[in-house]
């Protein structure tokens, strides 16, 4: 049995070459937020989940996981959808929809739903320039006062992204 150890690996002729199998994560960034931001609108809003990588080479993938942490609110008994969506550099990529039902059984007629929402979405962004994802998110109908809150009680949601090597 051998054991390698080294503390740095450098590039031969420039310190960024070292070649990398294909699979390998080549870097990762993140953001939390813990801010309450209500979606009380059925136009896409922005959730404050936004990061900006730029990949070290133009055929890698860029994972994005996304873990939105919220809740409906709304008054009285209603169908209602969540969607939110990934987007690179302004355009849409990916989405999703979360269909909400609950019966009024509080005193005061309103109620409150967990309605957290995850995605993992692979990405070829084709570019070893700077690209920005963003997430955000809508509701289907704004009767009731029907509202998603996203960061509700200080729950975490962020947003990950990870450059895979091909």
């Amino acid at each position: 049995m051998s054991t390698l150890s080294v503390d740095t690996i450098q590039g031969k002729t420039t310190a960024g070459t070292v070649a990398m199998p294909s699979g390998h994560v080549i870097q990762t960034v993140s953001q939390a937020i813990t801010t309450l931001t209500n979606i009380q609108s059925t136009s896409y809003t922005a959730t404050g989940l936004t990061k900006a990588i730029t990949p070290k080479f133009s055929t890698s993938k860029i994972l994005a996981l996304v873990n939105l942490c919220s809740e409906m609110y709304q008054y009285g008994d209603s169908n209602l959808n969540f969607f939110f969506q990934i987007t690179r550099d302004s355009s849409q990529i990916a989405y999703r929809r979360n269909e909400l039902y609950a019966e009024n059984a509080s005193s005061n007629g309103y109620y409150s739903i967990s309605s957290h929402g995850t995605m993992i979405f692979e990405d070829s962004p084709s570019t070893t320039s700077s690209v920005t994802y963003a997430v955000n998110a809508k509701i289907s109908t704004t009767s009731n006062q029907s509202t998603c809150r996203i960061g509700y009680d200080n729950s975490f949601s962020t947003l990950t992204l990870m450059e895979i090597k091909q």
